[in-house]
């Protein structure tokens, strides 16, 4: 009988222990350790949510700035699509004809007075029988579209300088014309 006593004492303490260490324990270190990880949680989230504001501003400015690239697109199009039509002439006005042809340029050398137009046309036939003028160095600005046999591309001198050409088919030729 002694050892049953004992075994329900010692089953009752081993109860009584596991019942009080699933209690909360009235700590102030305890509490206060709870309270810092409710007012973390809070501050994580305000921190959250500025965030997310901050996110929203820099999304409706990313959205503004490509609306004003889209815009300067149009313009920059406009601008150059006015620029091309002023420059495209009628080839009758032509003060020089220039002629794509299989060995490159002929002539490959023309000097010329500010103000002339020059017609550069496509003799080619062939194989190679397309072509485009290309400026080079600070002359990148003057370039024809791709000119099939036959077509023509004009363009007006306005300023003195040496301007050299490539054709963008055959590249290793060179053109130079010398505006005086």
């Amino acid at each position: 009988m002694k050892v049953k006593l004992i075994s329900s004492v010692f089953l009752m303490l081993t109860i009584a222990l596991l019942l009080g260490s699933c209690t909360p324990v009235d700590s102030p270190e305890i509490e206060e350790s709870i309270w810092e990880d409710a007012g973390e949680t809070v501050e994580a989230e305000e921190e959250l949510e500025v965030v997310q504001e901050d996110s929203e501003e820099v999304e409706e400015e990313l959205e503004v700035a490509e609306e004003e690239e889209s815009e300067t697109e149009e313009v920059v199009e406009e601008e150059s699509s006015e620029l091309e039509e002023a420059v495209v002439e009628d080839s009758s006005s032509a003060d020089h004809v220039i002629e794509f042809v299989s060995g490159g340029f002929e002539p490959d050398e023309l000097s010329i007075s500010v103000g002339d137009t020059v017609e550069f046309a496509n003799a080619r036939e062939g194989t190679f029988s397309q072509a485009m003028l290309i400026g080079t160095q600070s002359h990148t600005a003057i370039k024809s579209s791709m000119l099939e046999s036959g077509e023509s591309y004009s363009y007006t001198f306005t300023e003195a300088d040496t301007y050299l050409f490539v054709d963008a088919i055959l590249t290793t030729y060179l053109l130079e014309i010398v505006v005086e």
